[in-house]
């Protein structure tokens, strides 16, 4: 999640081989509030 706050999605999603809706998604949770990250995590139990 480090990355995802320093890197551009595209990046990450090169590196990692992963997709880029994915990163984007990582990227915005670096960027708010642990409450939203929270919320995510749990939705996807």
């Amino acid at each position: 999640m480090g990355m995802a706050e320093d890197l551009p999605p595209v990046i990450i999603s090169d590196l990692f081989g992963v997709h880029r809706n994915t990163t984007q998604t990582w990227s915005v949770l670096t960027q708010s509030s642990w409450a939203d990250y929270l919320a995510a995590l749990r939705d996807t139990e």
